[in-house]
C-alpha cells in the first residue's frame, strides 16, 4: 500500500536510481588499496611469485638485446647492472620466451668467449 507510494516518490525524487547514497555503499571492500591487497597466505604468495616472474622475464629480455646486439653487446658490467637493476630474479627459470640466462648468454654473438666465461661465473656464484 502506502510503502510503495513511499517508495515510488522517494525514487522519483532521487533522479530514478535505486542505489542507496554513497556514504552506505562506501566500504573497506570498494577501497582500491583493499582490493590490491591480497588477502590469504596463498595469494600473497601468488602475488610474490607474479612479481618475481614479471621481473626475471623483463631482464632476461633485457639480457637478450644485449646478447644479439653488434652497436651495444654483452659486457661484464653490462651483466652486472642487469642482475642488481631486477634483483631479485629466478636465474633458472625458463620464462614463456623459452630461454634462461644461461642459455642466453651462451648464444651471445658479437661476444668474446672471456666475456661469456665471466658472465656464465657471475650466474653461477
Amino acid at each position: 500500500g502506502s510503502a510503495s507510494k513511499d517508495d515510488d516518490a522517494a525514487l522519483q525524487e532521487s533522479g530514478g536510481s535505486r542505489r542507496p547514497p554513497k556514504r552506505a555503499r562506501t566500504t573497506t571492500t570498494n577501497r582500491r588499496s583493499a582490493r590490491i591487497q591480497p588477502a590469504s597466505p596463498l595469494e600473497k604468495f601468488k602475488h610474490a611469485y607474479n612479481l618475481l616472474m614479471s621481473r626475471t622475464e623483463t631482464a632476461l629480455l633485457e639480457l637478450t638485446e644485449h646478447v644479439h646486439s653488434s652497436k651495444k653487446p654483452l659486457s661484464f658490467s653490462i651483466m652486472k647492472k642487469i642482475l642488481k637493476e631486477f634483483s631479485p630474479i629466478a636465474i633458472n627459470r625458463r620464462v614463456r620466451t623459452g630461454g634462461t640466462f644461461l642459455v642466453e648468454i651462451c648464444r651471445s654473438r658479437h661476444v668474446q668467449e672471456s666475456v661469456i666465461l665471466k658472465c656464465v661465473k657471475l650466474l653461477i656464484e
